[in-house]
Formats: structure tokens, C-alpha cells, sequence
């Protein structure tokens, strides 16, 4: 029942005076007063249901919680990206271990993305790596020296 709307009750000569002194000495008005006896003793006196409003339930999907790769599933991908070090693996672990799966601030999302940026910084050193060992293999400085 909502307080906007007015109840009326014939009520007798005694009951408005009990009323009447009852809500002097509470400091209430005889309408709440009123409208709370009928609440509480009158169950059929009830305001009538709000009408039910259709609302579009949407499916929530799971969250997908980020879970930290084991060691082995590091190698094994890493494998499948044509680098096929053990040592490379463990120490990407070991780094992301270290500061907590982050990314910067960002906590990680697809640690698979994060191996295949990894791997650039890698293949990018890997193949400095075979320039000076060439270097280091080859007889460039037995050969005779051309006068430079």
C-alpha cells in the first residue's frame, strides 16, 4: 500500500479518542498510526501487486581467470614456434614468475602472446649470436692482407 493513497475507516467515538491520545503522546499522526493498525490487523487490506516488468535476462559467460603455464607447456609452445630451447623456456618463466604474471601494471591475459613477443627479443639475439660465431669460424684474418 503506498502512502500516497488515502484510507478512510469509520471508526468509533472511542477508538478516535484512543487513537487521538495515542499519537499525542507518540508524536505521530493519526494517519500513520491508522494506516499501521490496518496493516497489521487487517490482512486483506493490502496494496495490490506492481506489475511485473519483463526483463531480458542475458546469459553471463564464466570469467576466464588468467592460471600461470607450467614450465612444460612454456617448452612445448615455444617448440611449436621453431625454437627448441629448454633454457629460453625457463628463463621466460622465471621472469614472469618474478613479478607475478604481470605485463607492465596489466595483469597477464594470454601468456602465449606474451611467449611469441618474447621470441622476437630472441630470434633477434639468436641471429647476432651466428654472425660472430661465423665470424669467429671463418679465416678472414689468415688471408692476405690487402693493403687497407
Amino acid at each position: 500500500m503506498s502512502r500516497n493513497s488515502r484510507l478512510t475507516a469509520d471508526v468509533s467515538l472511542e477508538a478516535h479518542n484512543l487513537l487521538r491520545g495515542y499519537a499525542d503522546r507518540h508524536e505521530r499522526s493519526k494517519g500513520f498510526l491508522l494506516e499501521k493498525m490496518i496493516r497489521k490487523f487487517c490482512v486483506e487490506v493490502e496494496a495490490a501487486p506492481a506489475a511485473k516488468t519483463e526483463l531480458a535476462v542475458v546469459d553471463k559467460k564464466p570469467v576466464k581467470r588468467f592460471v600461470p603455464p607450467m614450465l612444460e607447456n612454456i617448452y612445448e609452445y615455444m617448440k611449436e614456434k621453431e625454437v627448441d630451447d629448454i633454457g629460453e623456456a625457463n628463463k621466460f618463466n622465471d621472469f614472469y614468475q618474478s613479478n607475478g604474471w604481470k605485463v607492465g601494471k596489466n595483469k597477464m591475459k594470454c601468456w602465449k602472446a606474451s611467449v611469441r613477443n618474447w621470441l622476437k627479443g630472441y630470434k633477434s639475439k639468436s641471429t647476432n649470436k651466428n654472425i660472430l660465431q661465423d665470424s669467429s669460424n671463418s679465416d678472414w684474418h689468415l688471408k692476405e692482407d690487402t693493403g687497407f
